[in-house]
């Protein structure tokens, strides 16, 4: 008997009486077969839900060793990020720096950015979306690959986000940077995402502004329940972390 070479799910069966050409086995007894890493043991790294990031002396990401990443799950919701501001939807952010995108699995994501440290989880009314939040969302459609997207998230779980941006590649670096302008668009506010020589820009609609949230940390968070995890490491970052 051998496994089959696939990530998947257990299977536990027995086997007893065996006859194959003409030799009986009935394992009275142990017969000595011979066995390759049948009774293999191990310490599990990567539990499913179990958050794993933070500083690492690591430079995946580019540039001199240490950097900030690890493994991200959509649920429990967690984050590690700076104090920053406070900021509001009226302030100015902007933020650059480089990011390695090692691999994602099935419905996973992050977000990067300005968000709210006091809101813990998300609601039953807007799952895996939150609040107060401005930055980068890496997610998408699973068919197609994960997304490196400008979202804005309002105090009223509101918000405006991109359906298409910049396709991340795994097991790849790429520098990175992020505008949010509350002034362009006629007022209304505007976001920017670059990842390598690929730009996105998204007009927030009228309204959204003046919902309102409260920004006080600046990093990395994760969105919600439900999904696969997200390998990646950040470094060389520059951001808005005060008020002029």
């Amino acid at each position: 008997m051998m496994n089959l070479l696939k990530d998947g799910s257990s299977l536990t069966v027995h086997f007893d009486d065996l006859e194959v050409d003409g030799r009986r086995t009935d394992f009275a007894k142990d017969p000595a077969w011979e066995g390759s890493r049948n009774r293999d043991s191990y310490q599990a790294t990567e539990v499913g839900g179990a958050q794993d990031f933070g500083f690492r002396t690591t430079r995946r990401a580019g540039g001199a060793a240490g950097e900030f990443g690890g493994i991200v799950w959509r649920g429990p919701y967690a984050y590690y990020g700076d104090r920053v501001g406070p900021f509001s939807l009226n302030d100015r952010l902007e933020a650059r720096g480089r990011i390695f995108f090692e691999v994602a699995g099935l419905d996973a994501g992050l977000h990067i950015g300005w968000f709210n440290s006091q809101i813990k989880e998300v609601d039953d009314k807007t799952p895996n979306r939150g609040k107060d939040f401005v930055g980068v969302d890496i997610g998408g459609h699973t068919r197609v690959g994960h997304w490196f997207l400008p979202r804005c998230m309002t105090a009223k779980g509101d918000g405006s986000f991109h359906d298409q941006g910049s396709l991340l590649k795994a097991g790849m670096a790429y520098e990175w940077s992020f505008l949010y302008d509350p002034a362009a668009n006629g007022g209304n506010g505007q976001m920017r995402v670059t990842l390598g020589g690929e730009s996105v820009t998204l007009d927030l609609k009228a309204g959204v502004k003046a919902q309102g949230g409260v920004l006080d940390r600046f990093g990395v968070s994760s969105v919600g329940t439900g999904g696969g995890p997200v390998k990646f490491n950040l470094d060389d970052l520059q951001y808005t972390a005060g008020k002029p």
